[in-house]
Formats: structure tokens, sequence, C-alpha cells
């Protein structure tokens, strides 16, 4: 399978045309199957880009892109994290956004589209190969 427009957005519905434009999805699409390298990645290919397109389109969500959560800056993906405090007045809550991270996954934790790419990148390595 090759990944196309259509089957990113039947993979991720939640990347609705309204919130995330043909042109932007397509970009992206583009731009991670340049980065990946085919062979290495063998059959799970398509999965790393349609995982790393997804992640990247949800670092760059617009604010209010929270797929059925009212508004704010998180984006479709980005990890709330767990209640670790609360108060009553005037209004607080604390987040515990650590939590599912992975060591030296950097910007890919971020997002839970990230982590998963991150978990299939570990599978294969990133180091050097031998020519």
């Amino acid at each position: 399978m090759t990944v196309t427009l259509a089957s990113f957005r039947q993979a991720f519905p939640e990347f609705t045309p309204e919130k995330y434009p043909d042109g932007t999805v397509t970009y992206n699409l583009g731009l991670s199957s340049r980065l990946l390298d085919a062979v290495r990645w063998g059959e799970l290919y398509d999965d790393g880009i349609l995982f790393l397109t997804a992640h990247n389109l949800a670092l760059t969500a617009p604010a209010g892109a929270v797929g059925g959560i009212g508004g704010g800056a998180v984006g479709i993906g980005v990890p709330t994290g767990i209640v670790s405090s609360k108060s009553v007045g005037p209004i607080s809550k604390s987040i515990d956004t650590s939590v599912g991270l992975q060591d030296g996954a950097g910007l890919y934790g971020a997002t839970s589209y990230g982590r998963r790419y991150y978990q299939l990148l570990t599978m294969f390595g990133a180091g050097g190969i031998q020519l």
C-alpha cells in the first residue's frame, strides 16, 4: 500500500479537511516519505509515514482543533496527562505530562502519534547502515 491523502484521512479521520487542508496533509505525507528509509522500515514503511505525518500535523494543530474537546491550545493527539493536584477556589489544576513518555523520545513524546512512531522507530533502530 502506498500512503495517499485518502488513506491518511481514512486511518486518522480526526484530521478533518476543515482543520487540516489537503495541501497541508499532502505536504507532510511527502516530507515523511522522504525522511524514512523504505528498505529499513520494510512492511511497516507506510505505518511509519502515517504516524510521523499525524504527529507533525498534531504539533501544528490550530487552536481549538481538539476533536470534540471544547477549544483551547491543546491539539489532536497532544497528551494532557494525569491530574496530579486540584484546587477549587480560585481554580487550579496540575497535570503530570511525563506519564507514558519514553526516555530519548524528545518531541515525539509530545503527541500520541509521535509516541507510536517512536515505538516503531526503536524496533528498527536508527543507527548506521553497513555498506
